[in-house]
């Protein structure tokens, strides 16, 4: 698969909600997010969004065309994206996908060792019975 990766413009953010919904993604792209996609032939096969927060950002809608998903993808777009970032980057991830953030040098952290603005949305998912992970990467 020949895969090309992009930070998209604002103009561009509809096609990304379209793909979201497309693939069972509840979220959408905003205008103050960071956005970045893998394509092949054309056809978005994979988006991320990062909302600005603290300083650096939060990783939010890392999604995988269902059809696509076990060819490294995700792995790919995000080792693309956080080089272009070069900032601190914080996820809440499922318990079963650690491992994989983890594979691409984030690591689990202390909602006490994060901005509030990061550990307290965190601690409400908790409170809430969310069972999230909380994890950091740093350049």
């Amino acid at each position: 698969m020949n895969l090309e990766f992009h930070q998209v413009t604002d103009e561009r953010l509809g096609l990304v909600n379209r793909f979201y919904k497309a693939n069972g993604h509840k979220g959408k792209c905003s205008r103050e997010d960071l956005v970045f996609t893998a394509q092949n032939k054309s056809k978005i096969a994979g988006a991320v969004r990062y909302i600005p927060k603290a300083d650096g950002f939060l990783l939010r809608g890392l999604w995988v065309d269902e059809q696509l998903r076990g060819n490294r993808i995700g792995y790919q777009l995000l080792q693309f994206s956080v080089k272009h970032l070069h900032a601190k980057i914080w996820c809440y991830p499922y318990q079963h996908l650690i491992g994989f953030y983890n594979s691409c040098s984030f690591v689990e952290v202390e909602a006490g060792d994060v901005p509030t603005v990061i550990g307290d949305p965190w601690h409400s998912y908790q409170r809430r019975g969310e069972t999230f992970g909380l994890m950091q990467y740093m350049p």
